[in-house]
């Protein structure tokens, strides 16, 4: 038989996912005892009314009339309770019997105590005879409903953890068998879900559905389940279907709720944080898909009171508030845990995500074009730093996005990314109450928690049963897909079991920011400071829960516990407690690292352990800022009430003259827009800059600077990139994220476009606590630019970046330090450092001399890099040594003056840099080049040559063959492979360059490479940028917008031509 029609085929033949299939199902023989047969039999109960509300369909064939005995019996240990109710047989072909009856005591199901009872209905006529008995069918009493914003089962809070991509339909053949159900169900269990969104209605079969039903009432699962929806059919045949549906599934337990349509209510706002309370809402487009979801609702609730109902991501359409919220990596992380906060707040309706993802698999891809592969490096680089590209082992493509390879580790940064989402935003949302939270983590069934193989054997059991339902003919060895797919192999856990089990945990313990702030992140005090912590915790068990707490706090290098502490705690069934534990930072004179740890133990044993890294800080001591010559231009005026705050002496500035009478030169915050300020064109003009002048240049919006390119991402983290400079004195990497307080560069609450696509989703922002960067700038890819601590997507941003210029010296602190300074301890210490540095009076030397010797294509890059270099004449090699830096190209001499060029060479203690095309033959040190296979290399730590830059900028994604040194001392120092490399010598260096920016393609890769060759050349002092204008510049934005009428198309800009404008802080909702 077939169960349904094809709707598609898989590669010719039928499909186990989303079309018809063969099955056999739905067609049967059956034999009465009489002509009267009960063919339904539904008990539905209600926990609040104490009764249970009982219905039959009766055919009756003969159409016999007369009194008849309807009796309803539930045996479950032994115990019978009975219902009985006289009906009269009205001769109809079928009819309907139905009445309700008190029971006061009934042992209730729920997830926890799946506790069932075996029900039989029975028709027995007036003389006695029984006509038919049907069943034993499974029965739950339970009752679920909504009330006070909370969702009730059996009159307890409930909330509800939900794997909401059960995939039972691909998987129905296998763990879809009798005999294989039980391990289907037993591993969501497992994994700490309680409920499960089942898929909703299509065109197929609906094998296996009631094996699966019937695991979850005994082991006790919730389920979602759909409704037929209703797409303006007559009433009277869609009530019959409704029935009809109801009758087949409406007696097992497991189902608590229907949700009546799948996603057609939906709209953009339902997942924006603004809205998630906004009840009033009618969006003027989805009228019509509400009116059907409420027709619908209307007639399932008539005929069932036991279940409540909603609208499949439909908003605020029902009586739960639901969305469909896949969040992006660029949405900031700390807002996507604060998503639910504004709802948490104030609410009427239960908010249940019915899918969510942390992440959705295509969240890694390229947006614009998937084709491109994975981003998942770049995307881990904005939270782990250049850790992500050390820990990568594969170039593009490493990843699949529905598998994980049984033979091979998970690509790394993909775990690492799946692994913290997980580990922070859901246990959030619980913390803040969520009703229901669905993870559609999107994979075939559970491949990121256990071992998966493709193309597997699906069929279980091998057996002469052709009557059952089920995949015929059952051949291990047939080439269908029907009969190979993706299976998952639950005895061997992998990836992120634990991880998820964590999460989802019904008993949720974790360490907290203050009680009434539990998702804070502030982690740096002051000695003697006073602060607090929580143990959230969160109970969806149905029963109170008692733990027991044990708290230290750990001071690196010292022994015992700074402090410690136990307490004892009783959380209520569906509560959810925020325990403080009061702290003090004790006494240090330097910074100090430390860790708070907690232990929870539930009776006797130990239940969570959790940790939180702090730092503590000695109290400020106002730096010796006597000797500063400062001039301030703050027309915003936020900044010279920071530096009042600081201590910091100053003279507002507003003309050149007063700006010629000071050695530094404060822009404050937000001070530049669109269009440069006269007195900043004034100074630029008049050269003060490359004389001498200091510029400290604090947060800006995006505006017209130097042509450089801004963006708006709201990091919480930044990472340090010159740790020896010396405005991080006394700081560490972990100091730059998450900073006390709200920042104020940029908007704390932003509302998303009423419309939008799912990409590019227009933003919202719900929230400003803890950023470190509100603006970023791109890194340049030319110039004498220090990125000393970088940010964001790919490290292509700089949080705070040092610019030399002749004289001159330029600092961009883009670190939201402003509104933090006296309020974050780390924010504190880095303002006093930049202005104790930049107060001083020692500026920059000036480059060094550099003299180029070669041919005028491989001149092309350093007239692009804006170099400060001369010509070499081959005739006049002495001259060689008359500057500080050689420079060879291809065909540096003519064929007869080689000999004379190798030997100045190799007698000079100068600097000399060899070129991708230079003739290594005639320098010292018997390199040579050849090509290697590679997609990443590794810079060199701890060498000045090249710091300050990261792996990041070698990072190429996909392998290629690329010019390396083949051959080298072994004491070269180089990047590895050795595309960059440095062979020192007792009072200079040979520094050889194999790989040119055009040289490579791929995204980001000549913009990366341009970035390192301006590193290299910045880091010996070499003069860059000499065409660049900061206040001066016709543009605002790189290749992107003009001003002031200006043709710019020869205008000289930081960045490589082929800047790639990709936003990785994209919103895309899937």
């Amino acid at each position: 038989f077939i169960d349904r029609d094809y709707v598609g085929l898989w590669q010719g033949v039928p499909s186990i996912g989303d079309h018809g299939e063969i099955a056999l199902d739905d067609v049967w023989l059956e034999q009465a005892p009489s002509p009267l047969s009960i063919k339904t039999a539904l008990a539905l109960p209600s926990f609040r009314r104490q009764e249970v509300t009982l219905r039959t369909r009766i055919q009756n064939l003969a159409g016999q009339r007369g009194p008849a005995v309807l009796q309803f019996d539930f045996l479950r240990d032994g115990a019978t309770t009975s219902f009985k109710k006289d009906v009269v047989l009205d001769g109809s072909a079928e009819q309907l019997l139905s009445f309700t009856a008190a029971w006061a005591n009934p042992v209730l199901w729920n997830v926890e105590y799946p506790r069932v009872y075996d029900m039989t209905a029975t028709l027995t006529m007036a003389d006695g005879a029984v006509a038919d008995k049907l069943g034993p069918q499974t029965f739950g009493f339970r009752e679920c409903w909504v009330e006070d914003g909370e969702i009730r089962i059996n009159g307890q809070k409930a909330r509800l953890r939900m794997w909401t991509s059960p995939g039972l339909n691909r998987l129905r053949y296998y763990y879809g068998h009798p005999e294989a159900i039980d391990q289907y169900v037993a591993h969501i269990r497992e994994m700490n879900y309680d409920s499960v969104r089942f898929d909703p209605i299509r065109k197929t079969s609906q094998v296996a559905w009631t094996d699966y039903l019937e695991a979850c009432n005994r082991q006790g699962l919730y389920n979602l389940f759909p409704m037929p929806p209703y797409e303006d059919e007559d009433l009277t045949i869609y009530r019959r279907e409704v029935e009809r549906y109801l009758e087949r599934y409406g007696n097992h337990p497991t189902i608590i709720m229907w949700y009546t349509d799948f996603n057609t209510c939906s709209y953009s706002w339902n997942q924006d944080p603004a809205k998630l309370n906004d009840t009033d809402y009618d969006p003027l487009n989805k009228r019509q898909p509400r009116q059907r979801a409420r027709t619908a609702e209307k007639v399932m609730r008539a005929l069932d009171g036991s279940r409540e109902l909603f609208q499949h991501a439909g908003g605020n359409s029902g009586k739960i508030f639901t969305s469909m919220n896949y969040q992006s990596f660029g949405t900031p992380l700390q807002e996507q845990e604060d998503w639910p906060r504004q709802w948490a707040e104030k609410h009427t309706q239960p908010l249940m995500v019915v899918e969510s993802a942390f992440p959705y698999p295509m969240q890694f891809w390229h947006f614009d074009d998937a084709k491109l592969g994975s981003l998942a490096t770049e995307h881990a680089a904005r939270y782990f730093g250049d850790v992500a590209y050390e820990r990568e082992t594969l170039p593009i493509p490493n990843a699949n996005n529905w598998l994980v390879s049984p033979y091979a580790n998970w690509a790394p940064n993909m775990q690492a990314l799946s692994a913290m989402l997980y580990s922070r935003v859901p246990k959030a949302w619980r913390a803040y109450d969520m009703s229901a939270l669905g993870d559609f983590p999107g994979g075939r069934d559970m491949h990121h928690v256990a071992r998966t193989y493709d193309a597997h054997t699906v069929v279980y059991k091998l057996d002469d049963a052709v009557k059952t339902p089920g995949l015929k003919p059952e051949r291990k060895n047939h080439w269908s897909e029907t009969q190979r797919h993706l299976l998952t192999d639950y005895s061997q856990p992998d990836y992120l079991h634990d991880v998820v089990r964590d999460a989802f945990a019904p008993l949720l313990v974790f360490l907290g920011g203050e009680p009434e702030d539990f998702s804070n992140k502030d982690h740096a005090y002051y000695a003697g400071e006073s602060f607090r912590k929580s143990v959230v915790v969160v109970n969806d068990h149905v029963e109170p829960k008692t733990l027991s707490f044990r708290w230290e706090l750990r001071v690196d290098g010292e022994t015992p516990p700074a402090s410690s502490g136990a307490f004892t705690a009783t959380v209520p069934s569906g509560g959810i407690a925020k325990l403080p534990i009061a702290l003090t930072a004790p006494a240090v004179y330097k910074r100090t690292t430390a860790e708070l740890r907690l232990v929870a133990l539930q009776d006797g044993a130990l239940h969570k352990e959790d940790q939180m890294a702090l730092q503590f800080f000695p109290a400020r001591r106002q730096p010796d800022f006597r000797a500063a010559i400062a001039g301030v231009y703050d027309p915003a005026g936020k900044t010279t009430a920071m530096l009042n705050k600081a201590g910091f002496p100053f003279r507002s500035v507003s003309t050149l003259d007063e700006v010629r009478a000071c050695r530094l030169l404060i822009i404050g915050q937000n001070a530049l827009s669109q269009t440069s300020p006269e007195l900043l064109k004034q100074v630029e003009n008049a050269g003060l800059i490359d004389n001498g002048l200091k510029i400290l240049i604090f947060e800006q919006q995006p505006c017209k600077l130097g042509n450089l390119v801004f963006e708006s991402p709201s990091y919480r983290n930044a990472f340090v990139r010159r740790p020896n400079s010396p405005y991080l004195a006394g700081l560490a990497e972990p100091d730059f994220s998450n900073w006390r307080g709200w920042s104020d560069t940029v908007p704390a609450f932003v509302l998303s476009a009423e419309s939008t696509p799912h990409y590019p989703r227009s933003k919202w922002k719900c929230g400003n606590g803890g950023i470190v960067s509100g603006h970023v700038i791109r890194k340049p890819s030319y110039g004498n630019f220090s990125t000393i601590v970088d940010s964001g997507f790919n490290l292509m941003f700089a949080s705070l970046m040092e610019l030399r210029r002749g004289h001159g010296l330029i600092l961009f602190c883009q670190l939201d330090v402003t509104s933090r300074f006296g309020v974050d301890p780390a924010a504190t210490r880095l303002v006093d450092n930049m202005l104790s540095e930049m107060a001083k009076p020692f500026v920059p030397v000036g480059p060094q001399r550099v003299q180029y010797l070669g041919n005028e294509e491989s001149e092309k890059i350093l007239q692009r890099l804006g170099m400060i270099y001369r010509r070499g004449n081959p005739d006049r090699l002495w001259e060689l040594n008359h500057d500080q830096v050689i420079i060879i190209g291809k065909d540096p001499v003519p064929a007869e003056k080689t000999e004379e060029l190798r030997k100045t060479l190799a007698n000079s203690n100068r600097a000399i840099i060899a070129l991708p095309d230079a003739p290594l033959e005639l320098l010292p040190g018997a390199m040579q080049r050849g090509t290697h296979q590679l997609f990443k290399a590794r810079v060199p730590k701890d060498d000045p040559l090249f710091a300050g830059i990261p792996d990041a900028d070698l990072y190429f994604r996909e392998a290629r063959e690329l010019p390396v040194l083949t051959t080298a001392p072994d004491w070269v120092v180089a990047t590895e492979p050795k595309l960059f490399a440095k062979l020192d010598r007792p009072a200079s260096a040979i520094v050889v360059f194999n790989l040119v920016p055009e040289g490579i393609d791929g995204l980001w890769n000549q913009e990366k490479v341009a970035r390192v060759w301006s590193a290299i050349f910045n880091n010996m002092n070499i003069g860059l940028g000499k065409d660049l204008q900061l206040f001066t510049a016709s543009r605002m934005r790189h290749n992107t917008i003009a001003t002031d009428g200006a043709d710019s198309s020869d205008a000289w800009s930081p960045y490589v031509d082929t800047l790639d404008f990709y936003d990785g802080d994209a919103f895309h909702n899937w």
